[in-house]
């Protein structure tokens, strides 16, 4: 969401206006709700409700001054804020890929388990 133009020229539409909430959803350290707080609260001062699971205000009510500074601050920490991606990895590989390589029905964990049990046993046996 790069603007070109002045901000006074410059209305947020409202996906930008949800994207910045998206933004801001996602934040997790304390100390940024108290940066943006301090970023908001210098317009609205008091137009906000506060209960036990915490502060909440009308992103719509805030002029868009306060919305690019807003927009601004969330650029700088997101784009710091190192992504996390996961692999998936599994622990085992297929045991059962000769079963399920034939086509029949899927095996259910008890069948699963039985097998198990059965070539665990058959292994034992034959280190005697």
């Amino acid at each position: 969401m790069d603007i070109g133009i002045s901000k006074e020229i410059y209305n947020f539409s409202y996906e930008e206006k949800k994207s910045l909430a998206v933004k801001i959803e996602k934040l997790t350290k304390k100390e940024d709700f108290v940066n943006l707080f301090k970023i908001i609260n210098r317009e609205i001062s008091n137009n906000f409700t506060v209960n036990k699971n915490g502060l909440f205000l009308d992103i719509n009510s805030l002029s868009n001054d306060t919305l690019m500074k807003i927009n601004k601050y969330l650029i700088d920490k997101v784009s710091d804020a190192p992504t996390i991606q996961y692999t998936f990895s599994s622990y085992l590989n297929d045991e059962f890929h000769d079963i399920n390589s034939l086509g029949g029905p899927k095996l259910s964990n008890k069948e699963k388990s039985i097998i198990k049990r059965l070539r665990i046993s058959e292994n034992d046996e034959s280190t005697y």
